[in-house]
């Protein structure tokens, strides 16, 4: 299984990146959403799984917290995606290592800067995991 993992601070894009990135591939021909609930205190963080150019994908933006992230990827394992794309508060640096929980991942560090003029950031980076399947 292939892993994307987006990595930055507290309110620094993750989640708004990885929503942004889910109405994408809805939005491309052949597109196949299988499942979508949302998580978290607030609910605002959500688990996609979707069918996108013969791939199974998996997206989970809530990364706060290690157990978060464990269950992601086994969510991910157990339903045979071939890629996962998550997120990854760079807090958790602090005690645990993206390659010892989620080994082979390609990490892309601050993905979106709130700040950025967000047309040309958004589809940079759409394109950027685009490439990537």
């Amino acid at each position: 299984m292939k892993i994307i993992t987006l990595k930055g601070k507290n309110n620094s894009g993750k989640t708004t990146a990885l929503r942004n990135l889910y109405q994408k591939f809805l939005k491309m021909a052949g597109t196949k959403k299988i499942n979508f609930f949302h998580e978290g205190a607030d609910d605002s963080d959500f688990t996609a799984e979707l069918i996108v150019r013969n791939n199974r994908i998996v997206i989970k933006s809530i990364g706060d917290g290690i157990s978060w992230i464990r269950d992601g990827f086994q969510y991910a394992q157990t339903n045979n995606a071939d890629v996962l794309i998550n997120a990854w508060n760079s807090n958790l640096d602090k005690k645990y290592n993206v390659q010892t929980e989620l080994p082979g991942a390609i990490v892309i560090n601050n993905p979106i800067s709130i700040c950025a003029p967000l047309q040309d950031e958004w589809k940079r980076f759409n394109d950027d995991i685009i490439s990537r399947l």
